[in-house]
């Protein structure tokens, strides 16, 4: 049995809706190269693996796509949290590729 709910169209437009996405996506960037530094020198003085940092830094980065996805599946909502898992995985495959490409140009 399908459940069929309407939803609210934005009283926003999508100019508004951009703005507020580059607000966002520049703190989390800005949270994130703030942690980095004091996160690796801990991890340095527990002798932590140096992937683990990155590992840490990746998970500060994709946790609002993954809490967004986690809230989408909890309100039954298996499109949305799909586009979000989707556009998480193109965007961490597409950033590593470009990164790993940059790196072996400065190599050179």
């Amino acid at each position: 049995m399908a459940i069929h709910t309407t939803v609210k169209p934005s009283a926003h437009s999508s100019s508004w809706h951009t703005v507020w996405l580059l607000i966002h996506l520049i703190a989390v960037i800005a949270v994130t190269k703030m942690n980095a530094s004091p996160l690796e020198a801990l991890l340095t003085s527990m002798n932590a693996p140096v992937a683990f940092t990155g590992f840490l830094v990746a998970l500060l980065i994709l946790s609002p796509e993954g809490l967004g996805a986690l809230k989408a599946v909890l309100n039954n909502q298996v499109q949305r949290a799909m586009n979000l898992f989707f556009g998480s995985v193109l965007a961490t495959i597409s950033l590593t590729v470009a990164g790993r490409h940059a790196y072996r140009l400065g190599d050179r």
